[in-house]
């Protein structure tokens, strides 16, 4: 079994501007990424030797964490070897980091986010990205156990976000839909037990305002169809919407995708 641990700093920052440390676990040119829950400024990185360099005022604490963490990571790989497990980079990560208690629900955020990363799916990564930021805001870190998001923290959270970040219902209902996706794999993972599951029957429901659509009427089409003295790009962006109209709707990235 061809594989390989070695710390890296993944290319994407945060909204902060700060670069996540991380190990690389790779089999047969297949990578994936067991993030270690550090964040450094790009400058701080020392890419020859792969450490953090003495300008941090906490380098030699990362250090001894990403000396730690990388010989966790080649233990389980030689754990594996020695048992002749032959499986995928995905797999032997989850072998060697075997759900269990200590993980928290920003590991699986970040497992989350990298698996939408791999897929490509881009907007679907920045809007959970940004759904996230409340999460870690509201908390004040990084760290928060699927323990502590109890009926009582998603009450308490949803005020929060209509309150303090201003949101509308329907987007609060957004931000607690992924709490409970991510809820629920721990579960299926065995990180956390059914019982403690706060969404359901009696416990917080998520429930989507009901909205009302106004159509446009026929002579608001024709007004669009005949307006003047607009600038190209606007004649553009008015022709793109009335080819949807036209469609019956098509969304936009299926109009943009047409030629």
């Amino acid at each position: 079994m061809s594989t390989s641990a070695k710390i890296i700093l993944r290319k994407k920052p945060n909204s902060k501007g700060l670069y996540p440390l991380a190990i690389r676990i790779t089999k047969d040119r297949r990578s994936t990424y067991k993030h270690i829950g550090h964040y450094v400024e790009l400058e701080d990185w020392d890419t020859k030797n792969l450490r953090v360099k003495k300008s941090h005022p906490n380098a030699e604490s990362l250090n001894n964490l990403l000396t730690s963490k990388l010989s966790e990571a080649r233990k389980g790989l030689i754990v594996l070897q020695t048992n002749n497990k032959d499986v995928t980079a995905r797999q032997i990560k989850k072998e060697i980091y075997k759900p269990t208690t200590k993980l928290t629900f920003f590991d699986f955020a970040d497992e989350h986010l990298e698996a939408l990363e791999a897929e490509n799916k881009i907007n679907r990564h920045s809007t959970d990205s940004a759904w996230l930021s409340y999460i870690e805001k509201y908390c004040k870190a990084r760290h928060l156990t699927f323990q502590e998001i109890d009926e009582r923290f998603l009450k308490k959270f949803k005020i929060y976000l209509k309150g303090t970040c201003s949101l509308t219902e329907t987007t609060a209902m957004n931000v607690m839909v992924l709490i409970r996706l991510l809820f629920n794999r721990a579960i299926k993972d065995k990180v956390v037990s059914k019982e403690i599951y706060p969404f359901g029957t009696g416990k917080f429901k998520i429930k989507f305002p009901e909205t009302t659509k106004t159509g446009l009427t026929g002579k608001e089409i024709q007004a669009l169809e005949n307006v003047s003295e607009l600038s190209d790009m606007e004649k553009h962006s008015l022709n793109v919407w009335l080819f949807s109209f036209y469609f019956a709707g098509m969304r936009v990235s299926d109009v943009l995708f047409t030629r």
